[in-house]
């Protein structure tokens, strides 16, 4: 078994959406995007979901992820729950 799964639903030629999965026990959701063309049509969580059957599927105990604000409202409609908010630090650029 791959390390990284990648998963993607297309419409057409067009790449609509994309998961990255860490697989690992627990394994972790790195990436989510859905292009802003093709969002709001069932398509991310569609494939979001997908990748969490394939994920319990092959016997992991949890499946993780850290997201932006941005995802607070979406995350949950696909099974996940907040467990803690996290701030994001940076080393500011020499300039």
């Amino acid at each position: 078994d791959p390390a990284i799964r990648m998963h993607a639903a297309f419409r057409g030629d067009d790449i609509a959406s994309v998961v990255v999965v860490w697989r690992g026990d627990p394994s972790y959701l790195l990436v989510m995007g859905t292009a802003p063309a093709h969002q709001g049509h069932g398509i991310g969580a569609g494939l979001v979901s997908h990748a969490l059957e394939v994920e319990r599927a092959a016997g992991v105990s949890g499946i993780h992820l850290v997201a932006s604000e941005a995802g607070a409202r979406f995350y949950p409609r696909v099974s996940f729950e907040l467990i803690a908010r996290h701030g994001l630090w940076t080393v500011p650029s020499a300039g």
